[in-house]
């Protein structure tokens, strides 16, 4: 996964879009993460909610969301 990761972002980076990389959610933080994950694979609800913080937090200072009310969400 790390390898296909580093492509994606180069390869984001290059072509001037922006990249989110929760590292929470990445084998790099395993077995530290498992609370935040139903499965292997899969977020849980608490992993969902973590990348719902990112990625409001992400959009926003990215200026994606306009005007838009940005609510703040804490993750459990």
């Amino acid at each position: 996964m790390s390898r296909q990761r580093d492509a994606l972002r180069d390869a984001m980076q290059q072509a001037g879009i922006p990249y989110l990389e929760i590292p929470e959610l990445t084998e790099h933080n395993h077995p530290e993460n498992l609370m935040l994950f139903g499965e292997l694979v899969h977020p849980n609800k608490p992993g969902h909610q973590l990348m719902e913080a990112r990625l409001l937090d992400f959009l926003s200072r990215h200026g994606m969301l306009w005007d838009l009310s940005v609510p703040e969400i804490s993750v459990e």
